[in-house]
């Protein structure tokens, strides 16, 4: 197919022509190879695209452990119940060992604990960062099944913490950390011990006057009534239990020389010998049952260590020695045994640490009433610390002191009293 226009010019006259023309071809045959091509294009291309969506599904799918959008909410708000909800610490700590969770209760036990922070000693306490890096493999594999358990100290707290590995779908996720407060179960049991000491304390005593009785009877249904009636005045005149303890009319607190007298009683069950320093003075009382409590658990613990002391101690003659001196308003608490001392002095306040032969930690029993004693301690503005020895060669063994500020009355009491 062709066309041709002339040329003119100027005045008008026919001076050339153009001539233009083309090959005819099958127009429709065009269209459907160039359709081809479109189509084999746009193919590729889907083609393409699904396999690089169908990848990064699965890579989504992975990484959000195969859940489903309904299931994260769902999850997500169970996760805010049960953080939330519950008294125990919880703590999540992903597989780089990096704070991801920390529910109200583990900022309130471990203040320093932050999130998207490392676990390490600046954050959590050092016995809790060396369970977490026990918690892996030493060729960073995945963690073992099995939980641990550990008591730790934290400032003024005796925690139980349990570090558990995490894993679903056989994905490494990291660890959960629980937290349990034992202050208070601790301070509960001292209470426990102390009022079993004391049952066992009036049980003795109960059998001890049973028999005096029954000799009083025996006396008077073999008619010596004159032996029995010199028996009876001779028992009036027996002093109460533990008050034999020289020195012991020092302290003017009926209820703490009770506790004395019963820890007196169960010392000399075991063959050692309580005392009371002649430099001991407490003329004022305690201040009421939190002051008592305070004072018990700690004098207790003190009292209990030092026994356990002079019995491994070897001695022939095992003892113990207290002072109790009123000083500034703060009651000062020093007590000394025959025993060996401390094999290391600068670990006696650690947690679970027990200079003791035989002491097993785990058993539970040792290592815990020294560091209870010193929390008490400070959390009243006090402390507690390993005195020195007091130059005598019987009492060359461990001194242990307290300072307990706030656990005495300020009125004294008069001259008439008990």
């Amino acid at each position: 197919a062709g066309a041709k226009v002339p040329i003119f010019a100027e005045d008008g006259t026919v001076v050339g022509e153009v001539s233009v023309g083309f090959e005819q071809q099958d127009l429709a045959r065009q269209w459907l190879l160039d359709a081809r091509w479109g189509l084999a294009a746009a193919a590729l291309a889907a083609g393409v695209g699904a396999a690089a969506a169908m990848i990064l599904s699965r890579r989504l799918h992975r990484q959000i452990l195969g859940l489903e959008p309904a299931e994260i909410a769902a999850m997500a708000a169970d996760q805010e119940a049960v953080l939330h909800g519950v008294d125990e610490g919880v703590i999540g700590v992903d597989p780089d060992l990096i704070v991801r969770v920390a529910n109200r209760a583990a900022r309130e036990m471990l203040p320093l604990v932050a999130l998207d922070e490392p676990a390490d000693a600046e954050h959590l306490p050092a016995e809790l960062v060396e369970m977490l890096a026990l918690a892996r493999t030493q060729d960073g594999g995945p963690p073992p099944d099995e939980a641990s358990t550990r008591t730790v100290v934290a400032g003024e707290r005796v925690l139980v913490c349990t570090v558990r590995p995490v894993r679903r779908q056989r994905a490494d996720l990291g660890f959960a950390v629980v937290v349990r407060d034992r202050t208070h179960v601790q301070t509960i049991s001292r209470e426990l011990a102390d009022a079993r000491a004391l049952t066992s304390a009036l049980r003795i005593q109960r059998h001890e006057f049973s028999n005096r009785l029954h000799t009083i009877a025996g006396l008077i249904d073999a008619g010596a009534a004159h032996e029995a009636s010199d028996y009876v005045r001779a028992l009036t005149k027996t002093r109460r239990l533990g008050s034999g303890i020289a020195g012991l009319e020092a302290v003017a607190d009926e209820r703490l020389r009770s506790f004395i007298s019963v820890k007196a009683a169960q010392a000399h069950e075991k063959s050692v010998t309580l005392q009371l320093s002649d430099e001991s003075a407490m003329p004022s009382l305690l201040s009421g049952q939190a002051a008592l409590q305070d004072t018990a658990t700690v004098l207790g613990n003190l009292l209990d260590n030092a026994v356990r002391a002079a019995l491994a101690g070897g001695s022939t003659t095992p003892a113990v020695l207290v002072d109790l001196v009123d000083h500034e308003g703060a009651l000062h608490v020093a007590v000394t045994d025959t025993g060996a001392g401390f094999t290391d002095p600068e670990r006696a306040f650690d947690l679970g640490y027990s200079s003791l032969p035989g002491a097993d930690p785990e058993a539970g029993g040792h290592g815990i009433g020294l560091p209870l004693a010193r929390r008490i301690a400070r959390a009243r503005g006090g402390e507690a610390w390993i005195g020195s020895a007091r130059g005598s060669q019987q009492w060359s063994g461990a001194t242990v002191c307290a300072r307990l500020p706030g656990v005495l009355s300020p009125e004294t009491p008069s001259p008439d009293a008990p």
